[in-house]
């Protein structure tokens, strides 16, 4: 089953949804994605629950069938889900938090995209070895497709990182505005 599929839908519900249960004053162009479930927000539970989900269903559909070129995505799908575990800092930088807590968070989600690069690399090296030699002495490539990801597993986990790399880009641009500020 293509667990990775349900796992996006219900995390694009959550993301889609988050202004009408989170913070006040929390804006899709402000705000990272991860703050909709950061420590002490209110609705956080909604946004973990989708990431937990999406999460497991990476680890779940890149073990089924098992292929060793699937596991550092099952590896982004175990730290994203450990960045889940230990939440992001608050919206309101008034709102309690536990400093140790965010930069655990941190850690696991530099982890999570450390191993989706690897994974990537991994799968483009994969793609490009020629792996027969015909007798006319030709270099053929076999069918990438026998040697890459589940398509569901990589179509999944492509959304997934998109949406990584646009919260990653925003962040960096937030974080370089606040700089410039100070």
């Amino acid at each position: 089953m293509r667990l990775t599929a349900f796992g996006v839908l219900g995390f694009a519900a959550a993301v889609v949804t988050g202004p009408m249960y989170t913070a006040t004053g929390y804006s899709v162009v402000h705000n990272l994605i991860i703050e909709l479930g950061a420590q002490s927000t209110r609705g956080n539970w909604i946004m973990s629950a989708a990431f937990l989900a999406l999460d497991a269903a990476i680890v779940m559909d890149g073990v089924r069938p098992f292929a060793l070129h699937h596991m550092p995505f099952v590896a982004f799908g175990g730290f994203m889900a450990l960045a889940e575990v230990f939440g992001h800092k608050p919206i309101d930088p008034q709102a309690p938090s536990v400093a140790w807590e965010h930069s655990a968070h941190s850690a696991m989600a530099t982890a999570a995209g450390t191993s989706s690069s690897i994974g990537f690399i991994w799968q483009a090296v994969i793609q490009r070895l020629p792996l027969n030699r015909p007798a006319t002495g030709h270099v053929q490539l076999s069918d990438p497709s026998r040697h890459s990801a589940a398509p569901h597993v990589r179509d999944g986990l492509c959304l997934a990182m998109a949406l990584i790399l646009v919260e990653n880009l925003r962040q960096c641009v937030r974080s370089h505005k606040r700089h410039n500020e100070h």
